[in-house]
């Protein structure tokens, strides 16, 4: 094709073959050569060759390749002989397979297809069914937890992709984009060793709970109960009645998200203190979650948390907990490991530690604590986690000490981080997840030189949490990409704001633009333009 220079910063496709009109590039000559390299420029060419364009066919600075029409093309049409374009307005269904895994915001999966019910139907066109959510169904994009707004399938032929990493297998069709540090990325131009988006969080399978129209506050009660039973406390003197939830402010607020969830108000504290033990003076900074609500407090006791100095008082995992669905139970654990489990660190380079549980009772309640635990235990039995054993680690006055230790070999671990976790504690969290990671690589990684050539764990967490405040997921680099034909429904959301979710493992995108017609005519919308952008906006 040829192209003319007609300025520093605009490049013209001269009008060949069947163009009905030139086409024009805005991008500088480093831009250009960029946009040479792939496939926007026959892109272009083949947008000024459809019927009734008008002018000419607009290429922006940030063109690249999309599927028909350039990313960043522009053209207008004759309404009377020209066309609406599904490409030109962005419209596309990124899908996955219907078998694909989606994490919800309380770490339990369903596979795609089976949210179908979760939403109500829309619309039918072009082959594609649109459905639209009520906003009970929350997906984990990573850092973050966002509403679907919508959900789509359609009839679809052609390639699929399973692409695996160490996060898991994701399955999808050759026009869904894969998140990687530089962009999104079709499947066909990536290759193993490739790094994307990950968040290698299982999580456990979806149970229907016998009380559907209940499930997301229990849900909320479960997390909130096991915390404040490993880091909180509820007190009663005369009339008055209270909880409080301690730990990091950050931590905090997300506590205090979930209590607003419920209906009720909360007051968050911080002070900075000085303080001086055996000659050494240190400065720390302490906050403090307190409701005063005595209808959310009754709740939480009615519903099993403790009450009082816990160390001077009986008790034991809920009933209800422990009759409940699996994804309930792992928000309890979850939730208590968040408060009082051991952060996931190395006693070599690559070896870890075993991951602990401590409670303190007075010596008169030493069994009550060791039913407790082997509570716990039991729990984890449920999630296929062996614990190593219960033991009296030491006796203070009129106190004992109790340790429950996981089983520290690494599959093991693998299973306690990456369906269980922790909540309400972002570094716990990440660090268990990056773990998983990290035992993942040295298990693709199994040669007799293996430890010399990865490096430590203390090094591969600062450089995945190093990430993950870039982009809110953790990294792994591309195992295997392979490419079937598939025939058959394939599946996608819409998700607010940060328009991704995560699918076994991975970070994929999701599809997030509309084509909206209405009966206004140009002349009508041509004064209020600028309102109207920054209303879309």
């Amino acid at each position: 094709m040829k192209i003319t220079r007609v300025s520093d910063v605009v490049w013209r496709l001269e009008k060949e073959d069947k163009m009905n009109v030139p086409g024009y590039v805005f991008a500088t000559e480093k831009m250009m050569g960029a946009i040479r390299e792939g496939k926007t420029l026959e892109q272009l060419k083949n947008v000024a060759s459809l019927p009734g364009i008008v002018k000419h066919a607009l290429a922006m600075p940030d063109a690249h390749q999309g599927y028909g029409f350039p990313i960043g093309g522009v053209a207008a049409f004759d309404a009377e002989t020209g066309i609406v374009s599904p490409g030109g307005v962005g419209y596309d269904i990124n899908c996955l397979h219907p078998n694909s895994k989606i994490l919800t915001e309380f770490g339990y999966y369903k596979n795609i297809a089976d949210f179908e019910n979760n939403f109500s139907f829309l619309v039918q066109t072009n082959g594609t069914v649109l459905l639209q959510g009520s906003g009970s169904i929350n997906l984990k994009t990573g850092a973050e937890t966002k509403q679907t707004t919508n959900f789509m399938y359609k009839e679809y032929g052609g390639n699929l992709y399973t692409i695996k990493t160490y996060a898991g297998e994701t399955q999808l069709t050759e026009d869904h984009p894969i998140i990687t540090p530089n962009g999104k990325i079709l499947p066909e131009e990536l290759k193993e060793g490739d790094q994307i988006l990950v968040y290698p969080f299982e999580g456990v399978p979806y149970e229907p709970f016998d009380k559907p129209e209940l499930e997301n506050k229990l849900a909320i009660y479960a997390k909130l109960i096991g915390y404040i039973t490993g880091d909180g406390t509820i007190t009663k003197s005369d009339n008055k009645i209270r909880a409080i939830f301690f730990g990091k402010k950050n931590d905090l607020e997300k506590i205090q998200s979930d209590i607003t969830r419920l209906g009720y108000h909360s007051h968050l504290t911080t002070r900075t203190r000085n303080h001086k033990i055996n000659r050494k003076e240190f400065v720390s900074t302490i906050s403090e979650l307190h409701v005063y609500s005595h209808e959310f407090v009754n709740k939480l006791i009615k519903l099993g948390a403790p009450v009082g100095n816990k160390t001077e008082t009986t008790f034991g995992i809920p009933r209800w907990i422990q009759k409940a669905p699996i994804w309930i139970k792992r928000l309890y654990l979850a939730g208590f490991f968040g408060a009082e489990m051991s952060k996931p660190k190395t006693s070599s380079k690559t070896g870890f530690y075993m991951p602990n549980i401590s409670m303190n009772k007075i010596s008169s309640l030493e069994s009550n604590a060791r039913v407790f635990l082997l509570e716990i235990a039991e729990l984890l039995s449920e999630f296929g986690i062996k614990i190593y054993k219960v033991s009296k680690v030491e006796r203070i006055k009129n106190k004992v000490r109790l340790r429950l230790e996981i089983a520290s070999d690494e599959e093991n671990l693998i299973r306690l981080y990456s369906k269980i976790g922790f909540e309400y504690n972002e570094s716990r969290m990440n660090l268990g997840l990056i773990a998983v990671l990290y035992m993942q690589m040295k298990k693709q990684n199994k040669t007799p030189r293996a430890p010399l050539s990865i490096p430590s764990f203390n090094q591969f967490a600062e450089e995945q949490l190093n990430i993950y405040k870039l982009f809110g997921a953790f990294i792994s680099p591309i195992i295997s990409i392979t490419k079937t034909q598939y025939k058959g429904k394939v599946y996608d959301f819409t998700v607010s704001d940060i328009h991704r979710f995560v699918s076994d493992g991975n970070v994929v995108s999701n599809c997030g633009v509309r084509l909206v017609t209405t009966p206004l005519k140009k002349d009508e919308v041509r004064p209020r333009i600028k309102e109207l952008a920054d209303k879309l906006f």
